[in-house]
């Protein structure tokens, strides 16, 4: 089944803006609760972008911490040598905008929203009406 919406969010498990997890598991578990309760058929495109080798992958965590999330999440791994590749800045590490690119190239959904990892999603959102077939 084609979902109503794609939700495209990056991120890894390097604790970026201090309890990155945290404030990720949170907001994704919020954004699940409301979708579901209003029968929005969803996915989530979660894009790790160059992932730490010292550390679990986010989407590990992801699925051991909210396992009602793991049916409607979808990962997706870029090797970091795309990030030595494609950065021409040794200070940058993370190019977001592209990971977010990977994600919206693979979404499924009819309708598709990038966003933060970390971004509450508001009722005007999550109304099913809007994702109506």
């Amino acid at each position: 089944m084609t979902p109503s919406l794609s939700i495209v969010v990056t991120g890894r498990n390097d604790g970026h803006g201090g309890d990155f997890n945290g404030r990720f598991l949170r907001t994704l578990a919020f954004n699940h609760d409301r979708l579901t309760e209003r029968g929005v058929e969803y996915e989530v495109v979660l894009v790790e972008w160059a992932p730490p080798t010292d550390r679990r992958r986010l989407c590990d965590v992801v699925r051991e911490s909210l396992p009602r999330v793991a049916p409607v999440l979808t990962t997706y791994l870029v090797d970091p040598r795309y990030q030595d590749a494609c950065s021409l800045n040794a200070r940058v590490k993370y190019l977001e905008f592209l990971a977010k690119n990977v994600g919206i190239r693979r979404a499924r959904g009819r309708a598709i929203l990038t966003t933060n990892a970390d971004i509450y999603l508001g009722r005007g959102v999550v109304d099913a009406e809007h994702f109506a077939a």
